[in-house]
């Protein structure tokens, strides 16, 4: 039987960690309970996970659904969407089977992009690239959690551009149900005609419309200041998110969330990812270490954040480069990444 792609590409930036990751989660569960419970797609459908942040990485290749488990998705630091592209391209070439004189190829797949910010990388060329190759034989669905950021580059891709108005777990409930029961249509049509119309009008008209925003944004309104740190105590990896809400001159902090150390690996921070403020530019108290609840912050002459047990602590080692030093309370330069 002729199989179904479907290639969801995630956006894994500092802006998801917490719970819009786990929402994530939650969707890609819901969809491939969903898929699996109906015989057609059941047969049919095989998905693929793609997370992209600085880098992008193949987390699930072509699994069909019944074999699907919903992986683990690791934060990293920036939004790539010419690497997400690239990876996908790479993974449609190779993966996807083609029309041979002896039998037809699989279905053309259907790929999915969700971010909840605009690229921060120079993604025109790996656009036009794309459009260049595929034309509209395989047009991407982009999605953008939340009407905060510029949703220019998602229309420079695709006509398919869904802008939620929020960015909470009624949203990525909608979404991922919308996009459920889309496959599932498209393969029992499939299955009854074999024919491939899987995103005409009427799918998009079965969206839960107070859930989209009315146009698409096209201004960046809010700024995110990033900063990785280490727990002085169990060394495990951290990042401390700030966010300015334009026209604010002020950062306000919005919470510490625990990253693991693939972190690095899909950051591939850029010139234009890094981001230099003074403290005094950050309002409100700092977020707590989500590991032992130390409640300050301290900056080593290594250049690297950790946690402190106060503001003016004594001999402290540090746990990125080892050094032992005494920290006292002072105004500083920040070095953390934009997102």
């Amino acid at each position: 039987m002729r199989r179904l792609p479907i290639f969801l590409a995630i956006d894994v930036s500092e802006s998801m960690a917490g719970e819009p990751i786990g929402n994530v989660k939650q969707g890609v569960r819901l969809l491939a309970e969903a898929l699996a419970s109906d015989p057609m797609a059941m047969e049919t459908a095989y998905l693929s996970i793609i997370t992209f942040a600085g880098t992008a990485k193949v987390v699930t290749p072509l699994t069909q659904v019944c074999d699907f488990q919903v992986p683990e998705l690791p934060i990293g630091s920036g939004t790539s969407l010419s690497a997400a592209l690239t990876l996908l391209d790479r993974e449609i070439d190779a993966n996807v089977k083609k029309n041979t004189p002896e039998a037809k190829g699989d279905w053309r797949p259907l790929v999915f992009i969700l971010t909840d910010g605009a690229p921060t990388d120079k993604y025109q060329a790996a656009v036009a690239k794309w459009k260049a190759k595929y034309g509209s034989k395989v047009e991407p669905v982009a999605v953008l959690m939340g009407e905060d950021s510029d949703a220019s580059a998602l229309a420079s891709l695709t006509v398919r551009v869904l802008v939620f108005k929020d960015h909470n777990e009624a949203a990525y409930t909608g979404l991922f149900r919308w996009v459920s029961s889309s496959v599932q249509a498209g393969s029992k049509e499939i299955g009854t005609t074999g024919r491939q119309s899987f995103f005409d009008e009427k799918r998009f008209q079965n969206l839960e419309k107070d859930l989209l925003a009315d146009n698409l944004p096209s201004v960046n309104k809010v700024e995110y200041l990033v900063i990785p740190a280490r727990c002085m105590k169990s060394r495990k990896l951290y990042i401390i998110r700030a966010v300015r809400r334009r026209p604010e001159t002020k950062y306000h902090y919005d919470g510490a969330y625990p990253v693991d150390e693939s972190y690095f690996e899909l950051s591939g921070r850029g010139k234009n990812d890094k981001l230099t403020v003074s403290s005094s530019d950050i309002a409100g108290k700092n977020p707590p270490c989500p590991y032992c609840e130390n409640p300050a912050l301290g900056f080593c002459a290594c250049g690297a954040c950790h946690c402190l047990p106060g503001a003016n602590a004594r001999e402290v080692k540090c746990p990125w480069c080892g050094g032992i030093h005494d920290y006292l309370e002072s105004v500083l330069k920040i070095n953390g990444g934009r997102d």
